[in-house]
């Protein structure tokens, strides 16, 4: 047994480094997923969305507070469905489950899990199986992938189609296949989609039919009915090989492959729940007025999209399997546009675009499907938008989805900056350096190298000397798009870091290999970027929760980054408990422990690199001592500082003490907040309050009032309320560092 697990993930070859990069990725992503509720305003206003989506079962038109959300494109929202769905996180009133925050997470971990395998794929035909390895186990310690990854944002959907994408792209212009004799196969990709696909289905019946079973029992079954029909499929495929019969679960490479059926399902199933929605949405058809004619405009969107998926299959079922990349690259080019907007189709469109004027290949233009590629990524990602423009309906600030969405959260973001860091406030090419240094570290040390590298290198053969020129025009259009926005958010940078995960990852591998030659210049200047990024984040230690946090502007890290901060204890922050069974309450400094961790993460990599300047041939071993100082950091990041940190970000434990402790009659009040958190957790039913009179006459009605507020407006909120309540206001929950939640008593 342990002889066959070891052989399992060997990473001498291909399938093994495959399984021990992605398990390796995998046991620091998903392990206390749900430690912390739902934490930044973005995640939270999402997630409350997709809740009022899910409970009114119009997953085309998206509302916040009940009505019209406009700000982001709807695919982040398509994703997050499901995991309240199957937690009761859509139910109208009651406390939020605590498994809601893993399932709501879940997606967004598995479409990283998936982007880090496309990224293999690519790598491994290029470079070959160790150096596809380094570049998972670079991104997977990175911490700007791996707060990004532990939030249902827009952001880690973007990311990760964006970056599939190209990967897919690269990979097919420039992989060759290793040459070797015609082999059939099975086909797995093809047995776990329809074993998926069966288990959805499954979890579908389960919802609809007793949607009061527990979402325990109702994931039981769908991880039965996956591997149940994996098992039964992998049979009917190795009968399909001995009997030579249909292909739909093999593969032959006889030169009679086409585009898997796996692949046309999988579309056939993006574009046909996307059908089903529009024409069951439960709101009226907004009427599209074209030349005198009065079209309802989801109808006529659906039969536009029902004639361009029927001739695009009879295109697509005859093309050869070999540009099943291109055609995944097109699909996930519609994908990334339904996550983030024009981006998901302007960032790989300008890219490609500079690489072939970088590189004057113009025949890459005679080999990627012009007509049909475009074509899959209008059927997937224009639909949506389409029905969205003939909305009529407004958002709180009364705005249609044309001006918010196109004039205020594209337009204005480029040119005239709003929210977040702008450049009118001095801030310009050096901005996302800065982060991404934090966001990438420890491997930000590695860059002197991988660029000495990168310049030295005289002996590329076959593609990769192309597929580096690529990578590199890929980091330079993407820093450049973002850095030239006159809005910034430190999370802008997130698209930056796939291109340059993947040219730190051919260092790596190279090192491994001994491919690599250090010398003293080079290890100094990593010594010196090592030292200067970590004084910095020993200095300022919120820097890395700041990736992922809104409060560039009215809120300050010291009042969110607290010397002393407990871990909560409760069954949704599992990190606290002992072996599951004992609570233990934990208090940490937390300067203190990020220098500790930084400090041996920056150790590790700076003894390697000088190991490696002055001793030739231990390429192996500096390889190891990276990876595991990208290890303590990944580690810390992910499985210790987001989760306890995360918990003062939130208002999951607060308003669940109101929903312990209340009386059905008793209001929520969320006074001079914004946060979203709260709508979220409330489920909506809260009264959100700015002004002291209002609050006043909500807190005089008969019973108890309960209210959110922040700490340092606390003193205020007592005052405003008078003498009269002077004895009748306690603090309920002081468990959070920012919030507070009190009860007011009747006088």
């Amino acid at each position: 047994m342990r002889e066959q697990l070891i052989a399992f993930v060997d990473p001498r070859h291909r399938n093994g480094a495959l399984r021990l990069g992605l398990l390796f990725a995998a046991l620091i992503f998903v392990p206390f997923l749900g430690a912390s509720g739902l934490t930044s305003p973005w995640e939270a206003q999402y997630a409350e969305v997709a809740r009022e989506m899910t409970a009114n079962g119009n997953y085309v038109y998206p509302k916040y507070r009940n009505t019209g959300f406009f700000s982001k494109p709807i695919l982040t929202m398509w994703l997050t469905s499901p995991g309240l769905s199957i937690t009761g996180g859509w139910q109208a009133d009651g406390m939020i489950s605590s498994w809601t925050p893993f399932a709501v997470r879940l997606p967004m971990v598995l479409l990283l899990l998936f982007a880090l395998f496309t990224m293999f794929w690519s790598m491994d035909r290029i470079f070959g199986h160790r150096i596809a390895l380094a570049c998972i186990l670079v991104a997977s310690t990175s911490p700007f992938i791996l707060l990004a990854g532990r939030q249902a944002v827009t952001d880690m959907p973007f990311f990760a189609t964006v970056s599939a994408a190209l990967f897919a792209l690269m990979g097919y212009l420039f992989g060759e296949d290793e040459e070797a004799e015609a082999q059939a196969r099975v086909d797995t990709p093809a047995v776990w989609v329809f074993a998926v696909l069966a288990g959805v289905v499954v979890e579908l019946v389960v919802g609809l039919a007793a949607p009061a079973v527990h979402s325990g029992w109702r994931l039981l079954f769908l991880l039965i009915t996956v591997l149940a029909v994996a098992h039964l499929l992998d049979r009917a495929a190795r009968r399909q090989l001995e009997n030579s019969e249909a292909r739909w679960l093999t593969v032959r490479e006889d030169g009679g492959d086409k585009l898997p059926l796996w692949f046309l399902t999988g579309l056939a199933c993006v574009v046909g729940l996307q059908i089903f929605w529009y024409v069951t949405c439960p709101e009226n058809d907004p009427i599209l007025p074209i030349r005198g004619l009065r079209l309802p405009s989801r109808i006529t969107v659906v039969a536009g999209m029902i004639v361009l998926a029927g001739v695009l299959y009879a295109q697509l079922r005859h093309k050869a399997r070999n540009e099943l990349p291109l055609y995944g690259f097109y699909a996930l080019v519609g994908l990334a546009t339904l996550a983030k907007g024009f981006g998901g189709f302007m960032l790989p469109g300008a890219v490609a675009l500079g690489y072939i004027v970088s590189a004057w290949d113009w025949g890459v233009l005679k080999r990627v499907r012009l007509v049909t590629g475009p074509a899959l990524s209008l059927l997937v990602g224009a639909p949506w938008f389409l029905i969205m423009f003939a909305y009529p309906g407004r958002d709180e600030e009364h705005k249609t989805f044309y001006s918010r969405f196109v004039v205020h959260d594209h337009l204005r973001r480029m040119g005239g900056g709003i929210h977040g860091d702008s450049s009118k406030r001095g801030l310009g090419f050096t901005y996302h350096i800065r982060y991404l240094a934090y966001g990438l570290f420890p491997w930000v040390l590695a860059l002197p190298a991988a660029v000495a590298r990168l310049i030295g290198n005289t002996k590329a053969r076959r593609g990769k000397d192309a597929a580096e020129m690529f990578l590199v025009v890929w980091l330079v259009v993407s820093f450049l798009l973002f850095t030239l926005m006159s809005t910034k958010f430190h999370h802008y940078g997130l698209p930056v870091v796939a291109p340059l995960v993947a040219l730190i990852g051919i260092w790596l591998g190279n090192l491994s290999l001994d491919r690599f030659v250090w010398s003293p210049p080079i290890a100094a200047l990593t010594i010196l970027l090592g030292v200067a990024v970590a004084a910095d984040l020993i200095r300022f230690p919120w820097e890395w929760m700041d990736l992922t946090t809104y409060h560039y502007i009215n809120y300050k890290p010291q009042d969110y980054f607290p010397s002393v901060a407990g871990g909560q204890c409760d069954l949704s922050t599992t990190y606290c408990w002992v072996l599951g069974f004992i609570p233990v309450t934990i208090d940490f400094n937390w300067p203190l422990l990020v220098g500790i961790a930084v400090v041996v993460s920056t150790a590790l990599a700076v003894m390697a690199s000088l190991y490696g300047a002055y001793k030739a041939g231990a390429g192996f071993l500096q390889s190891k001592v990276w990876v595991a100082s990208g290890l303590v950091t990944g580690l810390f990041v992910a499985h210790l500082y987001f989760p306890v940190l995360g918990q003062h970000w939130t208002h999951a434990s607060l308003v669940g003490t109101y929903f312990k402790r209340r009386q059905p009659a008793d209001p929520l009040v969320a006074y001079q907040m914004n946060w979203h958190g709260e709508t979220f957790y409330a489920r909506n039913l809260e009264w959100q309050i700015n002004d002291s009179k209002r609050l006043r006459q909500i807190v005089d009605r008969p019973g108890t009032a309960w209210v959110l507020v922040e700490q340092s407006r606390f003193d205020g909120m007592k005052k405003s309320l008078g003498n009269r309540y002077k004895e009748r206001v306690h603090i309920a929950d002081r468990s959070n560092v920012k919030w507070y939640l009190v009860r007011v008593d009747d006088p």
